[in-house]
């Protein structure tokens, strides 16, 4: 009897020991890791910001990474760029990220990881939100700071943010992609071998025409051989049909831009010369009363600043012939009597951010 009762009472303590292994894997498989991916895919073009948010989920990666909400030093990156000065450190980090993997993103399909850099800033109330608005505000400014970078078409790029929770602590990361696209190439672009040989192009271009100014010139004569140079070699595109008629390989070396390429074109040889330039998006209102979309640039000379629209010194004359020279200088180095029929457009579309211009001068009676 003795043998038996202990027996028993030796199987019983096995079922229970085993019954206590069961359940303790049990509670740890439950509370493992759950990861969920929210797809923020910001549409950004020419004329509008918008955001489009796709929520699905993605459990191919458990790995929880190292928590980094450490901002790169932003004191003194960029400090010479215009718009960047302007933003906040959450869109100056997604400026950094951008800039420094440029040659990266010559290939059509390049990942931005940023890591857990933004963790401590989505854990907030809104926090989402601020990061969207931040990634439309900074590729606003880079944008606008670069006219180079002129292969990408960011309405192709997907900002991503993964959160992982393990037990009662969720970890955030952020990437940059091209998403669902083949790449984020603009038309016409398919290679990094192609852009690079286009940016060789039209900077063997630009640098005959910095070349081609004597090195004692003021900022004012530089700025008046630059907007000579485009006048008499540029044509506006009618049509609007020209692939590149809104960027710089449109206007170095096709030819044949709209607005954009002329600014965009001007504030890239402004850049190579040293001359402060500021490529300056809004509306217009041309002589026949027709208010549209518009971009032209302020520069400096002599600590003030200026508002040059090269493209409307280089009209259309009906019937052909050139423009005479009261009309190829009507908008070259003007004050703020400009603002008359020019008008800034300051707030970024999809955002609560307002970009801030130079103050133009007074004109001279």
């Amino acid at each position: 009897m003795i043998k038996n009762e202990r027996g028993s009472i030796s199987s019983i303590i096995l079922k229970i020991i085993l019954r206590l292994i069961i359940t303790i894997i049990a509670v740890m498989l439950v509370s493992f890791a759950t990861l969920k991916a929210f797809n923020f895919d910001v549409e950004i073009d020419k004329s509008s910001h918008s955001l489009k948010v796709i929520n699905n989920n993605d459990r191919d990666n458990y790995n929880l990474p190292e928590i980094d909400d450490e901002y790169p030093n932003l004191a003194d990156y960029q400090e010479d760029s215009y718009f960047y000065t302007q933003i906040d450190d959450t869109a100056k980090a997604l400026y950094i990220g951008i800039q420094d993997n440029i040659e990266n993103l010559k290939t059509g399909d390049y990942t931005i990881d940023f890591g857990t850099r933004f963790n401590k800033l989505l854990h907030e109330e809104n926090g989402q939100t601020e990061l969207s608005e931040a990634f439309q505000v900074a590729v606003d400014a880079i944008s606008l700071d670069n006219p180079e970078l002129f292969f990408i078409d960011f309405s192709k790029i997907y900002l991503n943010t993964y959160s992982l929770t393990r037990g009662d602590k969720t970890t955030y990361s952020v990437h940059i992609d091209k998403g669902s696209n083949s790449s984020f190439y603009i038309q016409g672009i398919s290679s990094k071998e192609q852009i690079n040989n286009i940016l060789s192009q039209t900077d063997t271009i630009r640098q005959m025409i910095v070349q081609a100014i004597p090195a004692n010139s003021t900022n004012f004569q530089k700025i008046l051989y630059v907007h000579d140079w485009l006048i008499e070699n540029l044509s506006y595109d009618e049509t609007l049909g020209e692939a590149n008629r809104s960027n710089i390989y449109g206007a170095l070396i096709e030819k044949k831009v709209t607005c954009q390429g002329y600014a965009k074109a001007f504030k890239y040889i402004m850049d190579a010369l040293s001359v402060p330039c500021v490529l300056v998006k809004g509306d217009a209102t041309n002589s026949t009363g027709q208010t549209e979309k518009h971009m032209w640039d302020y520069v400096m000379i002599n600590d003030g600043w200026y508002a040059v629209d090269a493209t409307w010194d280089d009209p259309i004359v009906v019937g052909g012939g050139v423009a005479s020279k009261d009309t190829k200088y009507k908008y070259f180095c003007k004050g703020k009597s400009i603002l008359s029929n020019h008008f800034e457009e300051k707030v970024i579309e999809g955002t609560s951010k307002a970009f801030v211009y130079p103050t133009l001068i007074a004109d001279e009676n």
